[in-house]
């Protein structure tokens, strides 16, 4: 499976202080081993970087665009859809609405099969388009790979009487 995650997933995953660590960092490093043990997908969307690049603090913001380039992207997602649009309502190019919008609109063209993310207009516009089924929470993300992909422990080895 392959799962989109929003910039609210990829900050915890990448702390660049101490202080930057927050209380989604275990969450969501449990939620990337689990992806990598099980060999499904986690992709950022080019979009993204828009986020990343509005950040003030110049040395975080230079640390984020390098662990950036960690994550696979999407190549060559759409980046409109008219009657989708039309449903989640259009936004300023490079705005935050824009980039939230882009995440929509590749999971809407099946580009993945879901879109982790914490950002609650996110999932307002989600279900609004009715793809609230497909857009899940880190916790529900984590849920599906650890359900679906539970790896059985091998037995332990024979034991003898001697």
């Amino acid at each position: 499976m392959k799962f989109l995650i929003d910039t609210n997933i990829f900050i915890p995953l990448e702390p660049t202080t101490e202080s930057d660590v927050e209380d989604n960092t275990l969450l969501a490093t449990e939620f990337l081993k689990n992806i990598l043990e099980t060999g499904n997908q986690v992709y950022l969307h080019p979009a993204q970087k828009t986020d990343l690049s509005k950040d003030t603090d110049r040395q975080r913001k230079k640390i984020r665009e390098i662990q950036f380039t960690k994550y696979p992207c999407l190549s060559d997602p759409p980046t409109t859809k008219n009657d989708l649009e039309d449903i989640i309502g259009k936004a300023k190019p490079q705005s935050n609405d824009w980039v939230e919008n882009q995440l929509i609109i590749a999971l809407a063209a099946n580009s993945v099969d879901y879109l982790v993310t914490e950002d609650s207009n996110i999932h307002k516009k989600s279900v609004r388009a009715g793809l609230n089924n497909r857009v899940v929470t880190l916790i529900e993300a984590r849920s599906i790979v650890k359900d679906l992909f539970e790896t059985t422990p091998a037995p332990p080895p024979a034991v003898k009487n001697i």
